[in-house]
């Protein structure tokens, strides 16, 4: 089930995939299902982190996601849309995300830029059979900074986040209006 569009002032969404990912047009054209003008970035996180530290691209998207009414960020983009949304005061949707950089098997580490927490509307969502980053490490995360945020989680999903896992996530998200 769909929840339906009713109000006729466009809201806008910008979304950032993970590691290794790509806009989504499927996902796209979701959101515009739900009423949003939709931002889809594609971001190079091993370029972004080898050039300084994220610093530039923390920058970039936080000019690309200023007028926006909604994150939504996937994985690694998970942990971008936590730092923007807090810095710009956006309410933010986390899928899977990659917020403990310090339990990372990657070389991106924390970016280069403000960490600012409870400053925004958070929902964060897990999946069950997440198994590249476990759900144990976001929960503890999160309680260990004392992150004020929704927490939900999706039975059967596993890190990728499927088109059915997609939908789902925005019907349960009080986040989308």
């Amino acid at each position: 089930m769909i929840k339906k569009f009713e109000n006729f002032n466009k809201k806008k969404v910008i979304v950032f995939h993970g590691l290794g990912g790509e806009p989504n047009s499927e996902r796209t054209n979701i959101l515009r299902n739900f009423g949003y003008e939709v931002v889809y970035p594609h971001i190079d996180f091993e370029m972004e982190w080898s050039k300084d530290k994220g610093k530039s691209l923390f920058e970039r998207m936080s000019n690309l996601s200023e007028g926006c009414d909604l994150i939504i960020g996937v994985s690694l983009g998970g942990y971008l849309a936590s730092l923007i949304g807090n810095y710009l005061g956006i309410d933010c949707i986390l899928i899977n995300p990659a917020l403990d950089r310090n339990k990372t098997r990657l070389d991106i580490k924390n970016l280069d830029c403000p960490h600012l927490s409870n400053k925004c509307n958070m929902e964060v969502f897990i999946g069950d059979q997440d198994t590249l980053i476990p759900k144990e490490y976001t929960l503890d995360y999160i309680k260990d900074n004392n992150i004020n945020c929704k927490i939900h989680h999706i039975i059967g999903m596993e890190h990728r986040c499927t088109l059915n896992n997609f939908l789902e996530i925005l019907n349960q998200s009080s986040l989308v209006v």
